[in-house]
């Protein structure tokens, strides 16, 4: 049927409908004509197009005959479709594969279907076929298809295009497949018949995230690079490349969120919509349907007739304030507000605003706002990488430590606890921005052939500290700062004697102290039980900040040695990165770039904040996010640690006085001790 095929060529919608009525039943969305819109034009213009679409509203099968539409008008020769796995980029060409056997493609895309068809769904006999007796050169793979080289049907119009050869233009086509890590996306490159060598021309990312993958902050890094690099270096030169990511937001800052971010990927147009273009004003009436539709529920099978009959007797209560973004989509439901709120019911709050709202909710602790790894890397000063604000008070240091790698920064204060990060790195150094510790190029063992876990680390930490200590830290003006405290981290039991005799040799022992952090909880004695006056305080220089224990301080065989409580200073420091830049009590980062503090950033925000009340008091706990690393959230904790001990405090609090153990004091043990005296 030419009209009917012809109507279709620049018109997706209709070709949808037309060419699968089943997959496609109900009236569409304004949101699936904006999206079928966007489709439509980067295929034929070219363009990066993501969109989030709730579950249920056809996202995968509109993109699947997108791409059918776009190979079948030969709008596209090669068309690529990635999913989040190779399984799932697999189902997608099976779906296709049964697309173009449907009756009214079939009738109309003869030169497509009829070939096809004739293989009979069994590759091995793709490789015999021949029309007129000239190979087709079909193919029907697992993972490709490439469509036939045939003569045009008896009534092909005068005025469609050909091939040069007076075969169909849709001869020799590809449409191929593979997971978004799959060694597919670098092998995409085909070669034709006749020697010319194909790249795709419209790539189909389909759902490529995985929800193990969304909780991963390296994951979605990786993906991302993946992305934006190997994906859309697919084009060839010269040649315009379409992708299309049809995709769901799992949680705050993973895949799909960071690719619908116009100012992190400009270069994609994105759109966002959920189930609802509004949330109905009366909850409390929809807690009462509630009980209702749980008794339904119940019953063996469900049957939620007298769920429907309550919601058409309240329904002008219940949808006030309501407003569905796909009013023909309702199911077995009434409306399709009713249909909605049944899936918020049935799945609960936090799935239905990931996976039909597309704004999930953020890991939530009560008074304290969750940072994502953006806020953080967002927060550079502008000031270049080693340089020490003139304002500064106090310059502290902070090593992590581990068997193969030492994390480790410096950071400079204020005295009322204004701080910026100048440096930090590892040892030995990376040579990639972007790394897990798990697959660090350079280690301690390498860098120290044939030495055990303990030498290894005391000649890291020795070469580290005569690094840090050996200057390059300087004002805007060029005068030199020398660090006035740095910590290490001594919870590894395997190195602490190693730390001890590295830090003994390294002649700075009067600048240098071990520490480790206690995760005091709500159900756990505070730090200064037993130590709850002045006088037994200063016995251990035990330092408090309102009700919440901070640090004391012991001298062992001669070395500093500092406990911590750790929740607090991760809530701490928290509050710093929460702090407008530029005003009292804010932690800044150095440069002038957030991708430059990308790794750094996810480190800090690795961890999640969990309130717990125990002994009439109420704090947060501090755990671990699945998948992340967050040894540089050690260290900036070490870092403000260290400025407490020196005497930094918040703007308006009273710090108890405190000796400022740095080398340019130069004063004497005697002198010390004097001073201690006087204060007492």
């Amino acid at each position: 049927d030419v009209a009917r095929r012809e109507a279709c060529r620049f018109d997706l919608p209709r070709f949808a409908k037309t060419y699968n009525p089943r997959a496609f039943t109900l009236a569409w969305s304004k949101y699936h004509l904006s999206m079928l819109k966007r489709i439509q034009q980067a295929v034929i213009y070219g363009g990066y197009f993501a969109f989030a679409l709730p579950r249920g509203f056809g996202k995968t099968a509109t993109c699947r005959v997108a791409t059918q539409w776009a190979i079948a008008y030969r709008h596209t020769h090669y068309a690529f479709i990635i999913g989040a796995n190779e399984n799932k980029a697999i189902e997608n060409l099976a779906a296709i594969k049964k697309f173009v056997l449907l009756d009214t493609f079939v009738a109309d895309f003869p030169e497509i279907a009829i070939a096809l068809a004739a293989i009979g769904g069994t590759s091995n006999r793709a490789g015999g076929q021949t029309c007129l007796g000239r190979s087709t050169a079909v193919a029907f793979e697992k993972a490709r298809i490439v469509l036939p080289t045939v003569p045009p049907p008896p009534n092909w119009p005068a005025d469609w295009p050909l091939n040069p050869d007076g075969m169909v233009p849709t001869s020799g086509s590809i449409i191929a497949v593979s997971g978004l890590t799959g060694d597919g996306i670098r092998g995409s490159l085909h070669t034709t018949e006749a020697g010319e060598l194909v790249r795709p021309g419209f790539v189909l990312l389909d759902d490529p995230q995985t929800d193990e993958s969304a909780r991963s902050t390296p994951q979605c890094h990786t993906r991302e690079n993946l992305i934006n690099g190997a994906v859309l270096g697919m084009e060839g030169p010269g040649e315009t490349l379409t992708a299309i990511m049809p995709c769901t937001i799992i949680q705050p800052d993973d895949l799909a969120s960071r690719m619908l971010d116009r100012k992190r990927n400009p270069l994609w147009r994105g759109e966002t919509s959920g189930i609802l273009e509004s949330m109905p004003a009366n909850m409390e009436a929809w807690d009462k349907y509630a009980e209702v539709y749980y008794e339904c529920n119940a019953l063996d099978p469900p049957d939620f007739k007298k769920a429907n009959n309550y919601y058409k007797r309240h329904r002008k209560l219940l949808d006030a304030g309501a407003k569905a973004a796909w009013p023909e989509r309702k199911d077995d439901c009434v409306s399709a507000i009713q249909f909605a709120m049944n899936k918020l019911l049935k799945h609960g709050l936090e799935a239905f605003m990931a996976e039909y709202m597309n704004a999930p909710i953020q890991d939530a602790a009560e008074e304290i706002r969750i940072l994502e790894p953006a806020d953080v890397a967002a927060r550079f000063n502008g000031r270049p990488r080693g340089e020490v604000p003139e304002s500064a008070a106090y310059l502290t240091g902070f090593i992590d430590i581990h068997d193969d790698v030492l994390y480790w920064g410096l950071a400079a204060f204020e005295q009322t606890f204004d701080g910026t990060m100048i440096a930090y790195g590892t040892w030995p150094e990376q040579p990639v921005a972007y790394f897990q510790k798990r697959h660090a190029r350079k280690t301690l063992a390498r860098l120290h052939p044939g030495l055990g876990v303990e030498a290894c680390v005391d000649r890291g930490v020795g070469e580290l500290l005569g690094r840090l200590f050996g200057g390059g830290w300087k004002h805007s003006d060029g005068q030199p700062v020398e660090i006035d405290l740095l910590l290490i981290d001594e919870g590894y039991e395997k190195t602490r004697k190693a730390l001890a005799a590295a830090i003994r040799r390294s002649g700075h022992a009067a600048q240098v102290g071990l520490s480790k952090g206690i995760g005091i909880s709500a159900k756990r004695q505070p730090l200064s039980v037993g130590y709850d006056t002045p006088k037994k305080r200063r016995a251990k220089r035990i330092r408090q900040h309102g009700d919440a224990d901070q640090w004391y301080v012991q001298t062992l065989d001669g070395l500093r040695h500092v406990k911590f409580d750790a929740n607090h200073w991760k809530t701490f420091l928290h509050g710093r990165l929460s702090q407008p830049t530029g005003t009292p009590g804010a932690f800044e980062l150095f440069g002038a770039k957030a991708s430059v503090h990308q790794l750094f950033a996810e480190h800090v925000t690795a961890e999640k904040p969990v309130q717990t009340e125990g002994q009439g008091r109420k704090l947060f706990e501090w755990q671990l996010r699945p998948g992340r690393e967050n040894h540089w959230l050690d260290v900036t904790v070490g870092c403000c640690l260290g400025a407490s001990i020196l005497g930094a405090s918040l703007s308006g609090e009273q710090a108890e006085p405190r000796v400022k153990p740095s080398t340019r004091a130069k004063v004497s043990p005697a002198e010390l001790r004097a001073r201690k005296r006087g204060r007492r």
